[in-house]
């Protein structure tokens, strides 16, 4: 069984239905305070996969990991955003069939990182699967350095500890003064629910308030 997430209103349009739904009953998705999200979870067969073929397909783990993000308030895409028949602005086409797109994401809160002191900046994955090509940072300043960390989700579905530490692909990384960019020669694997982590190291004089791009390329 696969499961899809979406709002009552754009079930109903994308399958021209006016009461019922095709599938398990809709169970609505609830805050972590109890209060509706106006998301719906619905089960479905391979029977039903044509009514729902503008939809993301959800495992059962990434539908678990989709719905925790949801409650938390945090935005995860349901829909293909193109037809699933359509390459438009696709990188390329993997050997299973299925294509990349590009999805390019700015992370960051603006805050302050103060002369001397270090504070984690973290992006969660919003797609069941994509696959990470470079990364920028902007605003930093000479003397400040970062590490890259891949961390579990939350609910630690890979290790089975939550916010584990999975991976680093930065080790004690140098900024440059303005935007400072680095690409990766070949891709890496990263699916809903896992955490980029940025740890930033102010080594300069200033007060700093850096902010982070990332090359994301979604597998749909």
């Amino acid at each position: 069984m696969w499961f899809v997430i979406a709002k009552e209103q754009d079930l109903r349009e994308s399958m021209k239905v006016t009461s019922q739904v095709p599938g398990s009953t809709p169970v609505e998705i609830q805050s972590e305070n109890g209060d509706p999200t106006g998301f719906f979870i619905v089960g479905i067969s391979n029977k039903y996969q044509d009514e729902y073929a503008n939809f993301i397909k959800f495992s059962e783990a990434e539908v678990k990991q989709a719905r925790d993000l949801i409650s938390n308030g945090i935005t995860v895409p349901t829909q293909q955003l193109i037809p699933a028949q359509t390459a438009a602005f696709a990188a390329k086409e993997l050997p299973n069939g299925k294509k990349l797109f590009k999805r390019v994401w700015g992370f960051g809160d603006n805050s302050e990182v103060e002369p001397g002191s270090t504070k984690n900046f973290t992006f969660i994955i919003p797609y069941p699967h994509c696959k990470i090509t470079d990364t920028s940072i902007i605003g930093g300043q000479h003397g400040d350095s970062v590490d890259f960390l891949i961390l579990d989700t939350e609910e630690g579905a890979v290790s089975g500890y939550p916010n584990h530490q999975l991976n680093q692909f930065g080790f004690n990384v140098w900024v440059t003064p303005g935007v400072y960019k680095e690409a990766s020669q070949y891709d890496a694997d990263l699916y809903l629910g896992m955490q980029i982590q940025v740890v930033y190291r102010n080594g300069g004089p200033e007060i700093v308030r850096p902010l982070f791009n990332l090359t994301l390329h979604e597998v749909i």
